[in-house]
This record gives structure tokens, C-alpha cells and sequence, in this order.
């Protein structure tokens, strides 16, 4: 039988991550009411080590190379991959706790549902990520259990903890291959909930599909003065531009970059990093906030996936919660 979800996994450079992720998702499978299930690593091109880790200790695991290191481009490739009704994206320096996939599952039991998330926590058990919802200039507010979105808002969710009704992601062109490393979720829920119709019964928050996020260094974090800081401006600007319009994306995206780049003097005034490394920073900065607005402006955004064909009838399927937890997959590549 085909598979009712398929998580995928995009990594880059954090092998022991990896390997904590996948033997925690391995366990899943062992519970009760677990649905059908594959899963996908997608990885950059130079992740060698990681991939021949995969393929020895986590044979189930298909496994996927991407053109490049591109967090949209490899989730794009993770979601081509994937034959379940419904798609789930998890870190790789993350990991599931008890009954997440089953509580992810049951909420698309609804037809109307085409995102759903739960609780991302640190590695200290704090929150990290909570019920938000996102301005067209990509500013988040939390939420409170009931509280409906503010007008003009849209529901936001965490790409470390986000499933997506395959179907639907298709439908609206997948992520936005412009954006290489953030918001690709902030972006590709707000895209969902226009396609939707803004109806927010289309998005549904579980409280029990809970993980823990340990933000591991990686490529684009690793020292304060060694962050993609260039990259982060870039794409959040190319976000208000593209959501929020010309002047209202440009001014109130500039506006909310202001308390960031002042953020570098005040670590540099406390200590935290030199005056020369503040600077670099500041300018990586105020770069990135330049070439976003002229990118958020004049440039299309780069949807690759297309509507999937009608689904063959068929006589019978497997209603949310199944109590099969494994299926039939095709040996890793």
C-alpha cells in the first residue's frame, strides 16, 4: 500500500544531527496508531558522509541530493519525492516526542486542512516556536488558543514542524525557490492560505505534536560574527516586498530591520563581538536589506511545482489513523 505521509528531512553538514533525528523518527513507526509511512533525506551536494551514514544505518530512508544547498530548492525535491497524501518537514538538529506524527495525521482527517503544526521547544524545554500568525511584512504575533487572526494576518508555522497536504502544496507552485534559507514557511503558509481562501479552518495548531529544536551550527549559523546575516536581511525583505507591496514592503520591512541592525553595535557595546566584527556584520546587514528590496520588487517568484493530476478513483482507503505503521518502499538510491 502507499504510504499516507512521507516526512522529509533536509540536512546539510550535521551528520551526528541526523542520525539523533532519523532514530527518533525510526521509533515512531513503533507506535500504535501511527499511519503509513516513508521518509526522505534531501541533502546538499558535498553531504557525502551523511548520505553513505543514511543509506548503512537507516536503509528505510530514501535518500536525495539536491543541485545545490537551498532550503527551498531541497524541499521542493523532498516534496517531487514523496507518494504520501501528506508531506512533513522536520530539521535535521530537531526531534519528534510521543504521538507526533499520529496527532500531525489526525488533523488532516478534515478535508478542509492543508497545514498543520504543533509546538517547537529549545533544547532547555523552553518554547521556541508557539501559535503565531504573520503580517504581510512578515512581522509574527503569538496567539492564544481561540484567539482569531488579526485582520490582514495569516496563520504561520515553523518549518521545522510542518505537515502539508501534498495536493495543495502542488497546487500553489511549492517554496519559493527566492528564498535560499528563511521565511520559505512564513512564505509558503501565507501563499496556502490565500489558495485556500484565507478560511483558517484550512490550518489546524496540535498542541501534542510537539518537538524539540536544538538549532545546531551549521553553514548558516555558526559563530555570531559567522552568520549568513547577509542572506537572512535579503530574504525577509524579499518577503515584505513580495506580501506587502512596494512602499508598504519597503518601509515597514526597512522599519523592521532597524532594531536588528542597531542589535550588532549593542553586542559589539557589550563585549560581544569587536568592533571590527560588529561592523561587518552591520554592513552584511544593511547589504542584504538593500539587494532584498530590489529582489522583493522586480523579481518573479520561482514556484516550480505544478497542480498534480485529478487522483484515480479507487474503492477503498485507509481513513486517518490507521494501525499499519509500516509500508512498501523502494531501496534507498
Amino acid at each position: 500500500m502507499d504510504p499516507q505521509v512521507s516526512i522529509v528531512v533536509v540536512t546539510s553538514d550535521r551528520l551526528v544531527d541526523l542520525r539523533r533525528c532519523l532514530a527518533s523518527l525510526r521509533a515512531h513507526l513503533r507506535e500504535a496508531d501511527a499511519p503509513r509511512t516513508e521518509f526522505h533525506t534531501v541533502h546538499a551536494p558535498h553531504d557525502e558522509a551523511a548520505m553513505a551514514m543514511v543509506r548503512a544505518e537507516f536503509p528505510e530512508v530514501q535518500v536525495h541530493t539536491a543541485e545545490r544547498r537551498h532550503i527551498s530548492v531541497q524541499r521542493n525535491l523532498g516534496a517531487r519525492a514523496a507518494r504520501g497524501e501528506v508531506v512533513v518537514y522536520l530539521d535535521d538538529d530537531a526531534w519528534p516526542h510521543a504521538g507526533w506524527l499520529s496527532q500531525l495525521w489526525r488533523a488532516f482527517a478534515d478535508e478542509r486542512v492543508v497545514a498543520a503544526s504543533g509546538p517547537v521547544q529549545r533544547g532547555d524545554g523552553s518554547l521556541q516556536c508557539e501559535r503565531l500568525a504573520s503580517s504581510p511584512i512578515g512581522r509574527l504575533v503569538p496567539l492564544a488558543a481561540g484567539q482569531p487572526l488579526p485582520a490582514g494576518f495569516a496563520p504561520s508555522f515553523s518549518g521545522c514542524n510542518l505537515a502539508l497536504r501534498r495536493r495543495a502544496l502542488f497546487a500553489c507552485g511549492g517554496f519559493d525557490e527566492n528564498l535560499s534559507y528563511q521565511p520559505d514557511d512564513m512564505d509558503v503558509t501565507a501563499r496556502l492560505f490565500a489558495h485556500v481562501g484565507r478560511d483558517p479552518a484550512a490550518f489546524r495548531y496540535c498542541e501534542l505534536a510537539r518537538v524539540t529544536h536544538e538549532s545546531s551550527p551549521g553553514p548558516y549559523r555558526r559563530t555570531l560574527e559567522d552568520r549568513a546575516w547577509f542572506v537572512v536581511a535579503r530574504d525577509n525583505l524579499y518577503y515584505a516586498c513580495r506580501h506587502g507591496g512596494a512602499l508598504r514592503g519597503v518601509f515597514g520591512g526597512v522599519a523592521m530591520q532597524v532594531p536588528k541592525l542597531l542589535r550588532f553595535l549593542a553586542w559589539w557595546w557589550r563585549g560581544k563581538l569587536g568592533l571590527a566584527a560588529a561592523l561587518r556584520c552591520f554592513g552584511k546587514h544593511l547589504g542584504g536589506t538593500l539587494v532584498g528590496i530590489g529582489k522583493g520588487l522586480w523579481r518573479t517568484p520561482r514556484l516550480p511545482l505544478r497542480p498534480l493530476p485529478p487522483a484515480a478513483p479507487t474503492t477503498a482507503s485507509a481513513p486517518p489513523g490507521a494501525t499499519e505503521a509500516t509500508c512498501r518502499r523502494p531501496q534507498p538510491v
